[in-house]
């Protein structure tokens, strides 16, 4: 019996956990490339975004709603790299993960860069990377953004899934090791309890 119920419990922990979408912030691109203004590091933010909400493995916030809760809790731009802020504007919008690009620029090249960081940690997880000459970072084929954005979107989304996957497996564990060690402890009451009612009848 012990054993059917803990199949029981592990199966509805494995729907439960591994049936969540991994949802995900986009916050402002910082820009360090003399060849990128703010205006363009903001429609290829945008771009991103759009690319991303297509994969059907990740949930983005939308960009209204963004923009709606960070007024509400005048949140600045500097607030970004305040982990204590991000994991309060994570609940607030029930997002596990922030996506930050960075355009550098080193010569004539650009490198474009996404991250993937923890929202409440804002340590980085992983990132996917990508270089365009200054010349051709605007071209709509291989040699810049807009051609390469849907691929290196799919790529990053990898990453995202590859390590939600991780954490639910690890919270599925935990999950399990503690509904387990309730049990555990429930069935150790049950004992007591009919070793007391037993000895209170052999008295009487």
């Amino acid at each position: 019996m012990k054993k059917v119920i803990s199949c029981l419990v592990f199966f509805f922990l494995t729907v439960l956990v591994f049936g969540q979408v991994p949802v995900v912030v986009v916050c402002p691109f910082e820009v360090r490339a003399r060849a990128v203004n703010d205006d363009e590091a903001l429609i290829v933010k945008d771009m991103l975004m759009d690319a991303l909400a297509l994969n059907s493995t990740v949930s983005v916030i939308d960009r209204n709603v963004l923009a709606r809760t960070l007024t509400e809790m005048e949140f600045s731009d500097i607030d970004w790299a305040d982990n204590a802020k991000t994991e309060i504007l994570g609940t607030t919008l029930g997002a596990d993960y922030l996506v930050r690009g960075t355009l550098t620029q080193l010569g004539n090249n650009i490198t474009f860069t996404i991250f993937l960081r923890d929202i409440k940690t804002l340590d980085v997880i992983s990132s996917v990377q990508r270089q365009y000459t200054a010349e051709e970072i605007w071209e709509n084929n291989s040699n810049g953004i807009p051609g390469t954005l849907t691929t290196l979107a799919a790529n990053f989304v990898n990453g995202v899934r590859t390590e939600h996957t991780k954490r639910q497996q690890e919270r599925q564990q935990r999950l399990a090791e503690e509904d387990n060690r309730r049990f555990q402890e429930s069935s150790s009451l049950v004992v007591t309890q009919k070793v007391t009612v037993t000895k209170f009848f052999w008295c009487t």
